[in-house]
C-alpha cells in the first residue's frame, strides 16, 4: 500500500454508473498518478532484491483502471516483471463502461510471471456485505500455479474470512498464498490477524498486502514475518523474507469433518440419553417391597 491517495468524488462518480466521457478522461487522469506509483516503487523493491512483488486490493490507495485501459497497463505490467525477473501480483480495481445499473467495477488480481506473462485473473469470490451489484462476482475457483519459489495461489480480502474456499489452496499443495486486501480502521488489526488462521490451517505462508489497514506475513505456524500498518506508519512498503515450502496439514485434508464429526456424537449421545431415561421404569410403577414381619 502507497501513500498516494484517489479522490473520493472520483470513485463516487464511476460508480454512479453515471459517468461521461469527460468524467472518465479526468479519472484517468487521476488513476495515472497512482498507478505510476505504484510502478516505480515495485521497480524500486525489485532492484533491491524483491523476487516477488504484491500490490494491495483495489482501494483509493491501491491501483485502479478503465476498462479500455487495462491491456495497455497489463503490458506495462509484463514489462517490469520481464525486465526484472520478478513475479507481480496486482489488485486491480477496473472500472467498466457504460454499467447501467451495475456492476460496475471488477475486483481483480492480475499474476505476472518473469517473463512477463498473465499466469492468472482471479476476480474476488466474496463480497464484502453492501458489494452486491458493485462488483463483479468470481467463480470461487482459487488459481495455483508452479514457480522456482513454490506452488504459489491467490484470493482477495473477504474471501479470506472463508475456511472452505481457502482450502482449495490448501488441497492443492500452496506453499504461499497471496491475499491483497482493503480494510478500514475500525476493523483494523482484527481482519488482517483473523486472515492467518488460514496459513496455520493449510500449511502454507501467507502474504496479506492491505491497502488501508494492516498488511501482514505469516508463515505456516502463524508466525508474523512482517509487517505494515497503513494507519500508524507512513512507511507503506512491507518487506518479508518467506519459506518456499509450506506443510501439509490434517485440515487441508479432511476440512471441518472431525468437527461435524463431533456434533453427530453429540446429537447421538443426547439421543441416547434421551431413550434411556425413557426406559427407566417410573416410581409408580415399582411394586413396594413387603414391610419386614416382626419374629417372634
Amino acid at each position: 500500500a502507497f501513500n498516494k491517495q484517489l479522490p473520493q468524488e472520483t470513485l463516487s462518480l464511476l460508480q454512479s454508473g453515471k459517468a461521461t466521457q469527460a468524467d472518465r478522461a479526468l479519472a484517468r487522469s487521476a488513476f495515472t498518478t497512482l498507478d505510476d506509483d505504484l510502478f516505480a516503487r515495485s521497480q524500486q523493491e525489485a532492484r533491491a532484491g524483491a523476487k516477488i512483488v504484491v500490490w494491495p486490493e483495489a482501494s483509493p490507495t491501491g491501483a485502479n483502471i478503465l476498462q479500455e485501459d487495462e491491456p495497455a497497463l497489463i503490458q506495462r505490467a509484463g514489462t517490469l516483471a520481464q525486465q526484472e525477473g520478478i513475479y507481480l501480483d496486482m489488485g486491480l480495481a477496473v472500472f467498466l463502461p457504460d454499467a447501467g445499473n451495475g456492476p460496475f467495477l471488477k475486483d481483480e488480481a492480475v499474476l505476472l510471471d518473469p517473463t512477463g506473462h498473465v499466469v492468472w485473473t482471479y476476480e474476488i469470490s466474496h463480497l464484502v456485505p453492501g458489494g452486491q451489484g458493485l462488483y463483479v462476482q468470481g467463480d470461487g475457483k482459487v488459481p495455483l500455479i508452479e514457480s522456482p519459489y513454490g506452488r504459489l495461489a491467490g484470493v482477495i480480502c473477504f474471501d479470506l474470512d472463508y475456511p472452505g474456499m481457502v482450502r482449495q489452496a490448501g488441497q492443492g499443495g500452496a506453499d504461499l498464498l497471496f491475499g491483497p486486501s482493503d480494510d478500514w480502521q475500525a476493523f483494523d488489526p482484527l481482519h488482517a490477524q483473523h486472515a492467518t488462521f488460514r496459513a496455520i490451517e493449510n500449511g502454507f505462508s501467507l502474504v496479506r498486502e492491505a491497502s488501508r489497514g494492516l498488511s501482514i506475513t505469516v508463515d505456516y505456524e502463524g508466525r508474523v514475518l512482517a509487517s505494515s500498518d497503513y494507519f500508524t506508519t507512513d512507511q507503506q512498503v512491507m518487506v518479508a523474507y518467506v519459506p518456499m515450502h509450506g506443510v501439509r496439514t490434517i485440515y487441508a485434508t479432511i476440512g471441518d469433518l472431525f468437527a461435524w464429526l463431533c456434533i453427530i456424537g453429540l446429537v447421538a449421545l443426547i439421543g441416547l440419553a434421551i431413550m434411556q431415561s425413557r426406559k427407566r421404569p417410573s416410581a409408580a410403577a415399582v411394586a413396594p417391597l413387603p414391610e419386614p414381619q416382626p419374629t417372634r
